[in-house]
Formats: C-alpha cells, structure tokens, sequence
C-alpha cells in the first residue's frame, strides 16, 4: 500500500504540474509532483464533463490552476505549470490558456514519431490567411510513444530512490489503472517493407 493519500504531496517532489487531455465531451486532468532524477508522484487525478469551448470549463480549469496541496510538511503548495493538450480544439484551448501566462500554461501536442526530440517548441505556425499565430510562442510538440515507452519502463520500478520511480497515492480507482495501461505497441508493416511501430488499445 502507498505510503501518501490521493490529493497530497510526499516528501521530495517539490515541483508540482498538472496535465489536462481534452476530449469531445470531457476533460481528463492529472496532478504531479515531481523530485530529483525524473522520480515523480501521482497526486490527484478527475475528470470534467464539458468540452474545453463550455464556460463551465474554463471555469473550473480557472479553479484548478489556483488549486493547492499539503505536502509533506504539512505545507500548501500551489501548481508550477498546466500543460493543456491544444491538438483537436486548438482555438478552443488557446482562448483559455491566453487569459494566463506564458510561465503559468502552455499547450502541447503529441507527435507519434519515434524519432522526434521529447519535447520541442511548435515552430511558428500561420492561419490559411498567413498571420502568424500568436500561440506558436508558447505551444510544444512531445514525442508520444518515446515518453509512453519511458512511462510503461518506469511504472514497474520498486525502489522510490531509482531515476524515474513513479509513486502512486492511496485511493485511485481501478479505472484509473485500467487507462494507465490502456496500449500495448504493435509492429506494422508498411508498404515499403519497413516496419513501423504504434500504439493500439
């Protein structure tokens, strides 16, 4: 059994960041804590059932970002950064993240190559008019399956002072775990031969 309830924070992992997956009737958010060697804590996790364009969620990502933790210490802390996913409703996501700073929410996207760097700024992108657009500044890509590979690594590590230990808090529901290990990576052949690998449920 975990040695920290869901909704704290454990000793050492002092950075806090959230992640938000938009969907199309939903949004999926994870609380984080992160410590030396990419070890990390799983805080809290929910789900919100409106699309990210609903002011009713806008509103309670608003909340969120204000949101504080007990740590350790018995100390609040607050969140370092959100990094909300702008890739299917990126005007939707923009017009939230914009009412924020840049040092505060950035939005990303996930690029299936495995070759891609893990994490990159969005190269200045521009609308079907040529304006260049404003959220370019502070919009990422991340190399999806390198880091679910790195993810699925790290998830069967015990000792909590090995680099990149994943600590799970007391609470979690079963559905939780069910999408945290929801893919598997397949082999596909390609047309030219080549084999390709990707992520399938």
């Amino acid at each position: 059994e975990s040695h920290y309830a869901r909704g704290t924070i454990p000793a050492g992992h002092p950075i806090v960041t959230v992640g938000v997956d938009c969907q199309g009737d939903r949004v999926e958010w994870q609380v984080v804590a992160w410590g030396r060697d990419f070890r990390r804590a799983v805080v809290q996790y929910g789900v919100f059932p409106h699309h990210i364009s609903a002011k009713e969620c806008w509103t309670f990502l608003d909340a969120l970002l204000k949101q504080e933790f007990v740590n350790a210490s018995r100390r609040k802390v607050g969140i370092d950064l959100l990094a909300i996913d702008g890739n299917a409703w990126t005007e939707d996501v923009w017009g939230w993240a914009k009412r924020h700073p840049s040092s505060k929410v950035i939005m990303v996207r996930g690029v299936p190559s495995e070759a891609a760097p893990l994490i990159a700024r969005v190269k200045k992108e521009r609308n079907k008019a040529g304006k260049l657009l404003a959220y370019s500044k502070r919009f990422y890509n991340f190399a999806t399956s390198v880091l679910k590979m790195g993810l699925y690594r790290n998830l069967v590590k015990t000792d909590p002072l090995e680099r990149g230990h994943i600590a799970l808090p007391r609470g979690l529901e079963d559905e939780y775990f069910k999408q945290l290990t929801a893919e598997t990576r397949r082999a596909k052949r390609l047309k030219t031969g080549f084999i390709a690998y990707e992520w399938v449920k």
